[in-house]
């Protein structure tokens, strides 16, 4: 039962971190994510930060990029033509 609690606390952490770098204007820095975070012990922010890292290592349009020490989420770069055309 607790291995399932950690799984699942795992799985939100991993989804905070995908929201808060998706949704910060610039690059998000782990200084920044611990800060906000202050209550999650950091190893689990690095843990969970790690397996959001491969969950982006897929195929697909977004891409997860370590921008000046910090994390942003990206159009993945052979696709930028097709957004471009959006704009």
């Amino acid at each position: 039962m607790l291995l399932l609690r950690s799984k699942r606390a795992s799985a939100e952490l991993k989804a905070i971190l995908e929201a808060m770098i998706f949704a910060s204007p610039e690059p998000l820095t782990p200084k920044t994510i611990y800060r906000i975070l202050d209550t999650e012990p950091k190893e689990d922010v690095q843990a969970a930060l790690q397996a959001l890292k491969q969950d982006y290592e897929r195929p697909g349009g977004l891409q997860l990029v370590d921008v000046a020490g910090g994390y942003q989420i990206v159009t993945r770069q052979d696709l930028h033509e097709w957004v471009r055309r959006l704009f």
